[in-house]
């Protein structure tokens, strides 16, 4: 009844304050005037945490096998009980991973390995709110799912990078590292179900937001593990292999989502804004080392599915454009960046960038194509060279692979009478990429830029 679900709210809300008490009362502890004090204070806080830790595993527990059912009641924003439940569940995993910091490294142990080991089950109760918030029959069930769905993405948000700090097998437990990466294994599945219709009422919130967050962290330890070297990357090439899987599984799924909503304007919208996210959260480079635009099949896990090209006759190429974007997305704050997402090689420009744009190059000279077909493939070489501009901004291959680059650009530009769009495009990717060399070179003068 109506009742008992505000008595639950109450309870819930009790609960979260419990959960964040302490926070507080340690800032109180800099401010004590004696050291002797301070000293008193620690260590009675430690021993607070420590409560509280054990206290929200119980709690935890608990709250997993007791999910309130708020589908059919309604609350103001700040009382929506499906809210205040996720706020639980997100209070009693912080505190588990990052506020066990007592002086038992044993029970600190213990209680991390705990938390990412109830990690998927917490995962599947939050998104599951999303599904219960879209059930509702009043006008209020948009922006209950709204709600539900911004605790999903903080969750997602606050949770996966301290999870995955957890795989650097140097500074990791090893308990920690092999429990963390078990926990993300079993989280992909579960991320995918948010693909599934019965959350479209939620997709244009957690699909940008969780699913792209989700996806852009597992992308980050990719990038983060090639860039450390051969000797710092020692004995993590089967987990490179994991995450290279895990991230093509989250990304192709993604795409194909798009082309069985492609009738769907609004789904549609959420579906390609969460994919330009992705984009600019991995970069360029890795997000098309992932798809592949010429494959008959893509592999999904176990199972071989129809190519992604064949769905419908656009393909891939409605891509084209959000890559352009991201490409080019706060330009200048990105060519003195030196994010790892920026980081590109010449070589996969030339390689297999470039072999996009001779394949639609062909298409347009093929006779049998109406004036209009030829045209389209036409704007899509001039798509996919715009791309130049990304590789341009910070590529660790310029001693290497310029010059070939160079050949394939003098002779690109020698075509002008076919393609005026082209000088612009790429002068303006040279012109980056001296940009980015000059004021990396000024920045770092014993640096290779």
């Amino acid at each position: 009844g109506e009742v008992s679900m505000e008595v639950i709210r109450e309870t819930l809300i009790t609960l979260l304050s419990c959960l964040e008490k302490g926070e507080e009362d340690s800032d109180d502890g800099l401010l004590l005037s004696s050291m002797e004090q301070e000293v008193d204070t620690t260590k009675d806080t430690d021993k607070e945490d420590e409560e509280i830790s054990k206290f929200a595993a119980r709690a935890l527990a608990f709250l997993l096998q007791h999910r309130p059912n708020a589908a059919n009641s309604s609350f103001s924003s700040a009382g929506d009980v499906n809210v205040v439940y996720g706020r639980c569940l997100m209070g009693c995993v912080e505190r588990m991973l990052v506020r066990a910091n007592s002086g038992d490294e044993e029970g600190t142990l213990a209680s991390k390995l705990l938390a990412m080991k109830l990690l998927p089950n917490v995962l599947t109760s939050i998104l599951h709110l999303c599904d219960e918030a879209a059930e509702g029959e009043d006008g209020s069930a948009a922006n209950s799912a709204e709600m539900c769905g911004s605790e999903f993405n903080q969750f997602v948000s606050r949770v996966m990078p301290i999870v995955t700090s957890y795989f650097n097998n140097v500074t990791s437990n090893n308990n920690l590292q092999r429990v963390a990466i078990e926990a993300v294994s079993n989280c992909i599945d579960i991320i995918r179900q948010a693909l599934k219709i019965q959350y479209r009422n939620a997709w244009g919130n957690i699909l940008p937001g969780g699913y792209a967050t989700f996806t852009s962290t597992l992308a980050l330890n990719l990038l983060e593990m090639r860039g450390a070297g051969n000797e710092a990357n020692n004995g993590n090439s089967e987990l490179e292999g994991k995450l290279q899987s895990w991230l093509k599984e989250l990304v192709v799924s993604l795409l194909r989502l798009r082309d069985d909503v492609e009738k769907d304007g609004t789904a549609r919208t959420a579906v390609e804004y969460a994919t330009s996210t992705v984009m600019r959260g991995m970069g360029l480079e890795l997000f098309l080392s992932l798809v592949d635009f010429t494959d008959d099949h893509v592999d999904i896990g176990d199972k071989k599915k129809k190519s992604l090209n064949t769905e419908s006759g656009a393909g891939l190429w409605w891509l084209l454009p959000l890559m352009k974007q991201s490409a080019s997305a706060d330009a200048s704050a990105l060519a003195s960046s030196s994010s790892i997402t920026t980081r590109s090689h010449l070589s996969f420009f030339q390689g297999r960038v470039l072999n996009l744009a001779r394949r639609c190059d062909a298409a347009s000279a093929d006779g049998h194509r109406t004036a209009a077909e030829a045209s389209i493939q036409k704007q899509r070489v001039v798509e996919v060279w715009s791309l130049l501009y990304y590789f341009c901004l910070h590529p660790i291959d310029m001693k290497e692979n310029f010059a070939a680059v160079a050949k394939t650009v003098v002779k690109a530009l020698s075509d002008h009478s076919r393609y005026p769009k082209l000088v612009p495009v790429i002068c303006g990717s040279l012109k980056s990429l001296a940009v980015g060399v000059t004021g990396r070179a000024d920045a770092n003068p014993s640096a290779e830029a």
